[in-house]
């Protein structure tokens, strides 16, 4: 009796200790792979596969989180390799699985597709449905980042399966997803959702989940109540530090920090940030400073505080190095070129952004990769180099989208094309002019509606609207000024030098008339506004400075030019 009685202390202990790993992997994930290795060995030693099969699981997902994505990897497919060898099939069925779900930390939709759908169908063959839905659960993921529309109804799918298998774990889970799903749809429906795979969450006392779902719930609040989102994020924040889980104190210190800002409290904010770093740092928790440090710089950024953003970025990036993870660094790489490049650094953004890159590049990480592909885009954008952008090509779809649904007069068409253009650039004034000019220029009703969408999207109003319009398509038409060229050249050279540090910054020429051939139409100068002036540039005739001489002279070599 005693015997049998110790061999279930054992495996209770051992339970206790595969729970206490699944909750410290991406926090401690050192201690949590000392634990699962134990409890895999334990389980091993009691015949028990299932659960050993789970501690292997925790292991992958601990090497994972200590920034050994390739190990994490090999150690799965080396497993998969084996399961094959010895025909387990519920054995290929896991690591099929657990592979999946390595994919979908890569970003590669199609191999976790593979993967799952192959384990699914191994797994319903052996008739352990929750395993199945795990499977499709993976899939509903991938579909979640790929932006699919299809993912709300893979995801009510999903709920049913595990509703049938009256599986409480898995309903919340796929109420999780749901609610990830019809907040892509924008279908308002999200926080219903939420707060179903929240109240599961709290009867199963699964404290972590808890904490993700309460901080969804208060981003997902920010834009109608800031003081209840703040007070959810709060929440959040104290179950993250009763479990230790710095990674995930991030996130919702990000969202309590923009509840504060919307509520016009950003000295607090600031207030909260900089005393969660004093303490990491009086701790010496070298770990924690580096998964705190990328929603610490949002966070400073949001505040205004720009400077010291970009210490923090540079500061934790060194530390990252010495940890040797080489995933965070590639994601700080990725803040900071952010961080530089809203700070006008465009050259150090650049050089950000590409080293970024080819860390995703050298991890396999598709999702970091097509990340930093847009921070390029974006630093091309900023400087006037739009064809090396390398998202250029969607740029450009995206805007004869915007062009398209503005000749259709669809708002909803506009709006979404808009709001897609934004986020990936690659595109400049000539492009807009000439994609929009002419029909803004030459239909009235066009130039209504072009004008009442962007107030709508920018949330400004039509005055506004249309002084941002003034900045957009033909903007270099609507404020030009009109000169003799030759005039204007020989004005400028006898009325001031001229030449300095802000020479040759000609934006780009433009040409206006049928299909812009040589000869037709008028040429118009896009001049840049160097903040390098120097005093006597400011002050010289009409505060010219070199740009515009510049200008002029390069617009004598234009055929057809008045």
């Amino acid at each position: 009796m005693s015997g049998v009685r110790g061999v279930g202390d054992v495996s209770n202990d051992t339970v206790r200790q595969l729970d206490q790993a699944r909750e410290l992997a991406e926090s401690q994930p050192d201690q949590a792979l000392a634990l699962a290795q134990r409890a895999e060995a334990l389980f091993n030693q009691a015949g028990d596969d299932v659960q050993a099969g789970e501690a292997f699981r925790i292991i992958v997902s601990a090497t994972l989180c200590r920034g050994e994505p390739e190990d994490a990897f090999q150690m799965a497919t080396e497993r998969l390799a084996s399961a094959r060898k010895t025909g387990d099939r519920r054995s290929q069925a896991m690591m099929m699985l657990t592979v999946a779900e390595l994919y979908v930390v890569r970003g590669d939709p199609e191999l976790v597709r593979e993967n799952a759908r192959a384990a699914e169908a191994l797994f319903s063959d052996l008739g352990e449905p929750s395993l199945a839905a795990k499977c499709k659960a993976a899939e509903v993921q991938a579909q979640l980042q790929q932006g699919c529309p299809q993912a709300e109804s893979a995801a009510r799918e999903l709920l049913m399966m595990y509703q049938d298998a009256k599986d409480k774990e898995g309903e919340a889970q796929a109420w999780h997803l749901l609610s990830s799903a019809l907040m892509l749809s924008n279908s308002g429906d999200e926080l219903v959702a939420m707060k179903k795979a929240l109240a599961l969450y709290r009867d199963l006392g699964w404290r972590r989940h808890e904490a993700i779902m309460l901080g969804n719930i208060a981003e997902a609040s920010l834009p109608d109540d800031a003081k209840e989102a703040q007070k959810m994020a709060e929440e959040a924040m104290d179950i993250w530090q009763e479990l230790g889980n710095v990674k995930g104190e991030a996130t919702a210190l990000s969202t309590a920090v923009k509840a504060l800002c919307q509520r016009g409290l950003r000295e607090d904010a600031l207030t909260v940030v900089r005393e969660r770093i004093r303490e990491l740092r009086s701790e010496d928790d070298r770990r924690g400073q580096m998964l705190l440090a990328s929603a610490a710089v949002d966070a400073m950024f949001d505040c205004g505080a720009a400077g010291e953003a970009l210490a923090l970025a540079e500061q934790s990036l060194a530390i990252i190095r010495e940890l040797g993870d080489m995933c965070e660094e590639a994601w700080m790489l990725q803040k900071l070129a952010e961080v530089r490049l809203a700070r006008g650094e465009l050259t150090e953004a650049l050089l950000a952004a590409q080293e970024a890159l080819a860390l995703f590049q050298a991890a396999g990480d598709k999702q970091g990769q097509a990340a930093a592909l847009e921070a390029l885009t974006h630093v091309y954008t900023a400087k006037h180099e739009v064809d090396k952008a390398p998202n250029r090509l969607q740029g450009l779809s995206l805007l004869s989208d915007v062009a398209g649904a503005v000749a259709r007069r669809d708002m909803q068409g506009f709006q979404e094309a808009l709001e897609q253009l934004r986020r990936t650039q690659g595109v400049d004034d000539r492009d807009l002019d000439a994609s929009l000019g002419r029909l803004l220029l030459q239909d009235a009703a066009a130039k209504d509606f072009f004008t009442r969408g962007v107030a709508s999207h920018f949330q400004v109003s039509i005055e506004e609207a249309e002084a941002l319009s003034s900045g957009g398509p033909v903007s270099h038409l609507q404020r030009a000024k009109g000169y003799d060229r030759a005039g204007l050249y020989w004005m400028f050279r006898q009325s001031s030098m001229g030449y300095g540090p802000s020479f040759r910054p000609v934006q780009a020429i433009y040409r206006h008339g049928d299909q812009y051939h040589n000869g037709s139409g008028t040429s118009a100068l896009s001049v840049l506004k160097d903040d390098t002036l120097e005093d006597w540039e400011q002050v010289a005739f009409v505060q010219a400075h070199a740009g515009v001489l510049d200008g002029a002279l390069q617009a004598t070599a234009i055929p057809g030019a008045p």
